[in-house]
Formats: structure tokens, C-alpha cells, sequence
């Protein structure tokens, strides 16, 4: 009786011990991580749309700290938010980072697909894969080749873009996945609003 007793406790007191350490190394770490995270988003603004230190006496950021928060039609495809940069001469646009932020292949909430599209001169700057759990050989093949697939591409030629994903996983025999399914409706949908944008400076 007294065995049967002891154990149970036991038990509890090592999983009470194990709780409280993981949630101690978790206050720790966890502002770590989004402190990391933050700095690829700041870093991501300026590689995207190649701007350098000569460039930041002609550019101005909009807004000057912070982001604008993504409008419904942007957020309900998983947009958060975005950057804009200005040229000082005129207002006129220079170019815009959207941050995003979708579920991959296995839509577990805890471990999505974070990322940044830029746009600059009506098309597509680049991809930034900022973080995501996906498998490697498969999502993650996806995601570490799109950055080449899209550059370049027509912000408002959705054939063009449809297209040159298509054969990226064509030449890559990669299949449709969650990966693709939730991140493509995001990336055009920041195309969509970035070319209206255009459209409303001209």
C-alpha cells in the first residue's frame, strides 16, 4: 500500500519539477527568439528592395518605426503587415515589404510559415523565408527556391506568376502541398494591393 502511494507521488513532484523548468527556459528564450526574429523582418526590408546606406538620404520610410497593419482583404490571406519606402524628391513609391505569416504543411498554428514578400518597379523583388518548421526535402524545398522563382515577375501578371511556380515544381517534381496552397494566395494577394497602390500614385 505504501508503494502504491509513494509512486503516484512520485510521479506528480518529477512532472511538476519538469513543468516549472520548461516554462522557466521558455520565459528566457522566448524573447530571444522574437528579438531574432524581428531583426531578419528589419534586415529583410533593405535586402529586398537592395537598398543600401547611399540610398537612405533619398528614401524615407513610411512608417519611420513600426509597420502599417495589413487591411482585412490582406490579413484574411494571411498579410500582417508592411513597409513602405518613399523617394524624398517626390512622395512617389519606391517599393514595399509585405510581412506574412501562413500555415504549412501540417497547419499547426505553433509553427507557421513567417515570411516577406518585396515588391519594386511594378514587380515581384523577392521572397524572404524569415522562419518555418517545414520538412526539409519537401515544403522546405519549396520555400529555399522561391525567392529566384518570383523576382522579376509582373506584379500584376498572375499567368506569368502562376506559371513560373508551376514549373519550379515541375522541374523539381515537387507535388501541391499546404506549403503552396496557404503561401500563394498571400504573395498575390500582396501583388494585388501593391499594384493598386501604383495605380493610386500615378
Amino acid at each position: 500500500m505504501n508503494k502504491l502511494v509513494k509512486l503516484p507521488l512520485f510521479l506528480a513532484v518529477a512532472a511538476l519539477i519538469a513543468g516549472a523548468t520548461l516554462a522557466t527556459v521558455n520565459y528566457f528564450t522566448l524573447p530571444i527568439i522574437e528579438r531574432r526574429e524581428q531583426m531578419a523582418l528589419d534586415a529583410g526590408y533593405l535586402e529586398l528592395l537592395e537598398i543600401d546606406e547611399s540610398k537612405f538620404t533619398t528614401l524615407n520610410r513610411v512608417p519611420e518605426t513600426g509597420t502599417i497593419v495589413a487591411e482585412s482583404e490582406l490579413s484574411a490571406k494571411g498579410i500582417i503587415d508592411y513597409v513602405m519606402y518613399e523617394n524624398k524628391s517626390d512622395d512617389s513609391l519606391f517599393g514595399i515589404v509585405y510581412n506574412g505569416s501562413v500555415s504549412g504543411h501540417n497547419s499547426d498554428p505553433s509553427s507557421p510559415i513567417v515570411f516577406q514578400v518585396g515588391f519594386k518597379d511594378g514587380v515581384f523583388a523577392g521572397y524572404n523565408n524569415v522562419s518555418n518548421k517545414e520538412t526539409p526535402s519537401y515544403g522546405g524545398i519549396y520555400l529555399n527556391g522561391l525567392d529566384e522563382v518570383i523576382k522579376g515577375i509582373s506584379a500584376n501578371d498572375e499567368t506569368a506568376f502562376q506559371t513560373a511556380l508551376n514549373l519550379y515544381k515541375s522541374d523539381n517534381s515537387l507535388r501541391v502541398t499546404n506549403t503552396e496552397r496557404n503561401l500563394v494566395p498571400a504573395l498575390w494577394a500582396a501583388a494585388s494591393h501593391y499594384v493598386s497602390l501604383l495605380e493610386d500614385n500615378s
